[in-house]
């Protein structure tokens, strides 16, 4: 499990092992590299131990299934913090030992590295998309004025600038109807949990924050009054580890203006823990 981003992803897990057209003067170069790759190796002796939990069973139609390392999908988790760090500690000792890795590495970049559009929308009186200049962690979202007007084109909201690795990406863009606010997710790391923020047509930050969102859109009041999401309640926790699991995804209601610990539940299944809203 690495912090990072998707496209450090790709050619980190290409290093690992996959095949790629790495330019070789010949075959025998690329006999020797790949016997070479294959004498790399790391020992299970050596992996952190994952704690077992038994008492975590489902019942799926009558057959109970045991997930005993359910606890891991809790990224925040303290628990699975420590075991993410060390299991880091061993995958990229791993990973730097690929004789093929700069190569890759290289080649990739070179692959990547060209423009990217996102589909134009307007809110308000601007066109907003999404742009990549190419070797950009993260797309920048832009707008200007005219679909005409590219050169005067600014950057309305980068996430490359939230994070120094590169790791924190934007997501759930909802603006409200009128074109004045612009709701969006936070992603730190990789997590599918999203902290939602706000920010105003003029480009200034509002307080409002909403935290842990998961599996949600977002959909705006027609007066801009408040925003509705669905997301999961709170878990119990002891001594720093879940004593629950994820049940009764519900949708929520944020008034603008007030903290989200006073967000309204408008609606779940309580007969069915199970549901996604």
């Amino acid at each position: 499990m690495f912090a990072i981003s998707n496209r450090q992803v790709l050619l980190l897990l290409i290093a690992a092992g996959l095949s790629l057209p790495v330019k070789l003067r010949n075959r025998r170069e690329a006999a020797e590299k790949l016997e070479t790759s294959a004498q790399i190796s790391i020992s299970p002796a050596i992996y952190p131990t994952a704690r077992r939990d038994e008492t975590v069973v489902d019942n799926f139609s009558g057959t109970k299934v045991v997930d005993p390392y359910r606890w891991l999908e809790d990224l925040d988790a303290p628990e699975t913090r420590q075991f993410i760090s060390e299991l880091n500690v061993i995958s990229k000792a791993f990973l730097a030992k690929s004789p093929n890795r700069r190569d890759i590495w290289k080649k990739l970049n070179e692959l990547s590295n060209h423009e990217v559009y996102g589909c134009p929308s307007k809110h308000g009186r601007f066109y907003y998309y999404g742009h990549n200049t190419g070797l950009k962690h993260q797309d920048v979202v832009y707008r200007q004025t005219s679909l005409k007007d590219k050169e005067k084109a600014e950057v309305f909201l980068d996430p490359n600038s939230m994070s120094v690795d590169g790791t924190t990406s934007i997501s759930l863009l909802a603006w409200t109807e009128d074109g004045s606010t612009l709701a969006y997710g936070v992603n730190e790391k990789g997590s599918d949990w999203v902290t939602v923020r706000f920010r105003g047509a003029n480009k200034e930050d509002i307080a409002d924050v909403i935290e842990r969102v998961k599996l949600s859109e977002l959909a705006w009041l027609s007066d801009n009054s408040g925003i509705f999401y669905s997301t999961y309640p709170p878990l119990k926790t002891t001594e720093g580890k879940s004593t629950e699991k994820h049940e009764y995804h519900s949708l929520y209601f944020h008034r603008m203006g007030t903290n989200c610990s006073e967000d309204v539940l408008v609606y779940d299944k309580r007969e069915r823990p199970d549901y996604v809203m």
